[in-house]
């Protein structure tokens, strides 16, 4: 019984630092959605910027094209600022599917997270249990110890 009660004690504590480190998990893994979100967010504004951009660039070029005759070096340099800008356009809006995909994966690893907590809490709860299951044998064990001690006095006192 006392050996039972050790191991339960040990299984206890075992249980409480896995409930702590999927505690820390589930934080990590929030922290990460939180950075990822964040990065989402700068991606937005970085292809919402870039589309402005574009659209600047769009109407350059339509302006160098009304030039176009007096100006053609002026048109040359417009029409390549208009692809570079449609290059950090595409660039931009990959940036935003990728950090999108991340913030997915993140929420996936907290939901996760979240469930290994919980599994961890129950584990803790059902240690709990048995440990306090284990002191009660403990007692009782000890009880019929003292109740066979005294029965052996009392024999040897009738025997006497």
């Amino acid at each position: 019984s006392t050996k039972d009660h050790e191991d339960s004690t040990k299984d206890r504590k075992d249980s409480m630092k896995e409930h702590k480190d999927s505690t820390n998990d589930h934080k990590d893994s929030t922290k990460d959605c939180e950075n990822s979100t964040k990065d989402q967010e700068d991606s937005t504004k970085d292809r919402e910027d870039s589309t402005k951009d574009c659209e600047d660039t769009t109407k350059d070029h339509e302006d160098s094209k009304k030039d176009r005759k007096d100006s053609t070096k002026d048109h040359e340099d417009s029409t390549k600022d208009r692809k570079d800008s449609m290059k950090e356009h595409k660039d931009s809006t990959n940036d935003h599917k990728d950090s999108t995909k991340d913030c997915e994966n993140s929420t996936k690893d907290q939901e996760d997270s979240t469930k290994d907590r919980e599994d961890s809490t129950k584990d803790c709860e059902d240690t709990t249990k048995d440990h306090e299951d284990s002191t009660k044998d403990r007692k009782d064990s000890t009880k019929d110890h003292e109740d066979s001690t005294k029965d052996r006095t009392d024999s040897t006192k009738d025997h006497e």
